[in-house]
């Protein structure tokens, strides 16, 4: 999880200004912990309807589908420069 988080987080604070920092902080928070308790319902709809098996499945599918995602996705190593803040002066 580390590995995805800590370039995660920086290429986000690079690509906001210093002044949407706090702002931008607290909506991804906020979004990430506000979708934990739908994948929790899913994940109890899964397990109680199709098997433990089934649903450890899906998740395993989902995770390969998303590491695969990001192995093919283009770099993010160089930001745009139309995305960089402005270096103060």
């Amino acid at each position: 999880m580390m590995l995805f988080f800590m370039p995660y987080m920086t290429l986000r604070q690079k690509v906001t200004p210093d002044a949407y920092l706090g702002r931008m902080v607290s909506t991804m928070r906020f979004l990430t912990v506000a979708s934990a308790p739908a994948g929790a319902l899913l994940a109890g709809y899964l397990g109680e309807h199709l098997s433990i098996r089934t649903g450890l499945t899906c998740v395993a599918v989902g995770g390969i589908a998303l590491t695969l995602a990001m192995v093919f996705a283009p770099a993010l190593r160089n930001v745009p420069e139309h995305l960089a803040p402005a270096q103060p002066s």
